[in-house]
């Protein structure tokens, strides 16, 4: 299973961020010793900044702090992928 920072660079790459300690705290609005401590293992981010990361990047809060599910969310839409890909292209 990925740790949470291999998780963390994944999101950030998905979001168009550098996977750099720098630019992941900039992007996030954070100071850049926030996320070297998580980068040194030392602690990780709390709920809040957990979901904050999620809303930000467009990807799952469960699966960034645990690895559960997948990175991205369900669409909670009620469409398929398919309708979803008809009005994208639209």
């Amino acid at each position: 299973m990925a740790t949470f920072i291999e998780r963390l660079q994944q999101a950030a790459k998905h979001a168009g961020v550098d996977e750099r300690q720098r630019s992941i705290a900039s992007s996030l609005g954070l100071g850049p010793q926030t996320v070297n401590r998580w980068f040194m293992g030392q602690c990780e981010p709390n709920a809040e900044q957990t979901f904050k990361i999620a809303r930000a990047w467009g990807v799952d809060a469960e699966w960034l702090k645990n690895g559960v599910g997948t990175m991205l969310p369900a669409p909670s839409d009620g469409l398929s992928s398919e309708e979803r890909d008809l009005i994208k292209n639209y």
